[in-house]
């Protein structure tokens, strides 16, 4: 049976007196090989952790593979089983089933109630608020969540076959059997020696040693360069206009440009001040300022539409907080160290300003 690679940062409270803890849930993109996120997932544990002040709370932050892109991890962490039997490609909808089933398994085994921050990179990022979609048409997602929060990295959640990636890839893996024909093509990848595959990917790439290992790996795997590209051919079908409603976004019903009367200003008011009450989940993005996955006009409008401005005017102050990176990461930022630690900074920040509001 194969088990997906897993990475989990754990802080057990002290004592159940402690109360309700935080689990920081994190969805990596494609190829969806978790190792990628190690430094950006212990980094975000530490300064999660440092901001607790020794008070012990239980503290979980944890990530897992993608279905098919590792056979097992090297460093004996203990796994959190999810019994999923490798069988065939699986397309967007069966990965996000499957991270579903994943965060249930991670919630069990917690028992405890607990805050949940999705943080999704890439499609993770799509992965990420379909799921918080879905708890909210359900009274709970899980006995034991709450989800508080979602934050979206490098989001491909709108438009990806625009992007300037997504415009020479999409009409290649509209063939059907493309993703199989590489697969059969990369094979010999898997006779090489897995040490003589990582310098062959460290002098092509110029990848760091850490970065460079996973990806040897994953070109290492039975299935991953198969089920990267067939993922991404559902990526391009699936990932398309907007596809969530206003109340989603933290906007009221009324529309932009709408002329609204006396009435129904005092209506929408009050639909504003239930949805505070009720707390949706907060919403944060971090945009690349030139990313080969979301074309700039991509993102330029969905912030414009959906995003919250620099000071929330009324009916504004449930919409995400949308943000255009300006330190010149690139859509991998996890492949290098410096990039993961600006990231993680930021994420974690968010959390604590989305705990701090609960």
């Amino acid at each position: 049976m194969e088990i997906p690679a897993q990475i989990n940062f754990h802080q057990k409270a002290t004592s159940p007196d402690h109360g309700i803890g935080l689990l920081v849930f994190f969805i990596p993109g494609n190829p969806g090989s978790i190792e990628y996120y190690r430094a950006t997932l212990e980094k975000i544990f530490s300064i999660l952790k440092a901001q607790d002040q020794g008070e012990c709370n239980d503290l979980t932050v944890f990530g897992s593979s993608l279905v098919g892109f590792d056979n097992h991890a090297d460093d004996g962490t203990p796994y959190i089983r999810t019994d999923h039997q490798y069988r065939q490609p699986l397309g967007l909808e069966s990965q996000t089933a499957f991270v579903l089933k994943t965060l249930f398994a991670v919630l069990d085994f917690l028992e405890l109630p607990h805050r949940v921050v999705l943080v999704g990179h890439s499609i993770g990022a799509y992965i990420a608020l379909k799921l918080i979609e879905q708890a909210r048409h359900t009274s709970s997602i899980h006995n034991n969540a709450n989800i508080v929060g979602g934050i979206s990295l490098f989001p491909t959640v709108v438009d990806i076959a625009k992007s300037p990636t997504g415009l020479i890839a999409a009409p290649i893996l509209r063939f059907p059997l493309f993703p199989t024909l590489i697969h059969y093509i990369s094979r010999p990848l898997q006779l090489l020696p897995l040490s003589d595959l990582i310098r062959i990917v460290r002098y092509t790439t110029g990848m760091q040693l850490p970065a460079a290992t996973t990806t040897a790996k994953f070109l290492h795997s039975p299935h991953g360069v198969q089920q990267a590209l067939h993922l991404a051919a559902d990526e391009m079908r699936s990932v398309t206009t907007d596809r969530w409603d206003d109340p989603f976004w933290g906007m009221s019903a009324a529309k932009d440009g709408a002329v609204a009367t006396g009435a129904a200003v005092v209506r929408e008011v009050l639909r504003s001040t239930e949805a505070q009450s009720s707390k949706s989940p907060g919403l944060f993005f971090y945009w690349g300022a030139e990313d080969h996955w979301v074309a700039n006009s991509t993102r330029d409008v969905l912030i414009a539409k959906r995003g919250r401005g620099a000071v929330a005017t009324a009916g504004e102050e449930g919409k995400p907080v949308m943000e255009i990176d300006g330190h010149g990461i690139p859509h991998a930022f996890p492949l290098k160290p410096t990039h993961s630690r600006i990231v993680a900074k930021k994420v974690a920040g968010w959390i604590i300003e989305i705990q701090a509001e609960r």
